[in-house]
């Protein structure tokens, strides 16, 4: 899977209306608990080719976040797992 499109898919998608309040979007965030912040996909401001924006309400900084750094997609009202990182070590989102 490709995040950018998927993204795209909700940001223009029409049916996806309803669905993106849904989606959360996991990243590795070194420096806060566990390293890792989750998101709401309606926080997301600006899709690029190979990172996303959005506004962190708590620092109240636009912040830019390199699609690699994406451990997990999910639909957090049914828990289907969108997209998952492969990773060779343990860590669990």
């Amino acid at each position: 899977m490709i995040i950018r499109d998927y993204f795209n898919k909700l940001l223009w998608d029409s049916n996806s209306n309803k669905i993106r309040k849904e989606i959360e979007i996991i990243f590795i965030n070194r420096g806060v608990p566990g390293n890792q912040i989750r998101i709401n996909y309606n926080e997301i401001i600006k899709i690029h080719h190979d990172k996303f924006e959005y506004f962190d309400s708590t620092s109240e900084i636009y912040k830019i976040i390199p699609y690699h750094r994406i451990k997990k997609i999910l639909n957090s009202k049914t828990g289907e797992i969108i997209f998952k990182k492969k990773t060779l070590d343990t860590d669990n989102a």
